[in-house]
């Protein structure tokens, strides 16, 4: 089938790619959190202190992650109007379907 040239393409799917490799860490560091608190609850007598920094470092990193999420979208947004721009008659269905 004919391939679609877009100047730079290669260099945004790589930036989309990082910006989602970056979120699915920061997601693991907040899983890996958010266990350490919960087995910090089951304690005889759990440090609320401990806890509730840890649930703001929670906090930190999942508004890193959507902002990291976010820039991903507007790339991917960016991509598929460059897209539609060099093959207007395209279906990204019909794309997505093969």
């Amino acid at each position: 089938e004919d391939g679609i040239e877009i100047d730079g393409l290669d260099a945004k799917v790589d930036q989309f790619s990082d910006y989602i490799l970056a979120a699915e860490e920061l997601q693991e560091q907040v899983e890996s959190l958010l266990s350490e608190a919960k087995d910090m609850r089951t304690d005889e007598e759990p440090d609320r202190e401990a806890i509730n920094e840890i649930l703001a470092k929670v906090k930190v990193l999942t508004k890193d992650a959507e902002e990291q999420l976010k820039k991903a979208h507007r790339i991917l947004v960016s991509i598929v109007k460059e897209i539609k721009a060099t093959q207007p008659s395209i279906s990204l269905d019909t794309v997505a379907d093969e």
